[in-house]
């Protein structure tokens, strides 16, 4: 302890004091000093937007999640917390893309008939009309029949029987499937090799006889090809088909 005298006025200083003062004063300015380096740093490590190959990963995995989790727990129990946890990626991103759980299904519902498409078109090339329309029903047969796709189909279905808006969606998401087959019925109409008629009618005939096979599958059916293989069974229905159409629908 020391005194220090101000004209008159004298006052006490505590040196010890002073000296915890001011190493805490230093001590807190360092805290705060390698405070701010550690944000500096995270923002330096911070990623920026994703690329676009990024973006189309992250869609996919999404949708993927989104599909199996449809699937479990019915589009009531869905839970977008459940399948954001499962993409590893947060509900807010889901949301930015998709704004509702239909808008998701409608994603989902959307990517596979790209993707269908898309491989029939290639496999079809520029085969005759009744050969590429031939090629293009044995497409959508496999596709179908694949368990996982049943599934979803399944899980379609019984929301539409609950829901008037999915009911629509199932409507156009049909005419989309029945598209590239309609196509072929009318190319193969204008050079005679199937009867004048209802295109649109002619495929529905064709989508319910290939169709079986999944609803079958969607029932739990185990041998849902009566004892057959899957060829056999798809070309049994084809000539069933090709005889209506050759003949025309009455």
């Amino acid at each position: 302890m020391r005194e220090k005298v101000e004209g008159t006025r004298i006052s006490r200083i505590d040196t010890q004091r002073c000296l915890y003062l001011a190493n805490a004063k230093k001590q807190l300015a360092s805290v705060f000093f390698c405070c701010y380096a550690e944000c500096v740093e995270r923002e330096q490590k911070r990623p920026g937007r994703p690329t676009r190959e990024q973006a189309a990963e992250i869609a996919d995995l999404v949708l993927d999640n989104a599909r199996a989790v449809f699937c479990e727990q019915g589009f009531t129990g869905a839970s977008m917390d459940e399948i954001a946890a499962a993409s590893g990626v947060t509900k807010h991103t889901i949301y930015r893309r998709y704004p509702s759980k239909l808008a998701l299904v409608d994603a989902v519902v959307e990517r596979d008939l790209a993707q269908l498409t898309a491989t029939i078109a290639g496999a079809v090339g520029d085969a005759d009309p009744v050969t590429a329309l031939r090629e293009t029903a044995w497409r959508y047969f496999s596709f179908s029949v694949e368990p996982e796709n049943a599934s979803f189909t399944s899980f379609l279905f019984a929301e539409a029987a609950y829901s008037a808006e999915m009911r629509q969606n199932l409507s156009r998401w049909n005419q989309l499937y029945l598209a590239p087959m309609i196509a072929h019925v009318e190319a193969a109409q204008r050079i005679g090799r199937i009867a004048s008629g209802s295109s649109q009618r002619l495929c529905l005939l064709l989508a319910d006889l290939i169709g079986s096979a999944g609803r079958l599958l969607r029932i739990g059916q185990e041998d849902i090809f009566a004892g057959k293989s899957a060829e056999a069974f798809f070309e049994e229905r084809w000539e069933i088909f090709l005889h209506a159409a050759r003949t025309g629908l009455r």
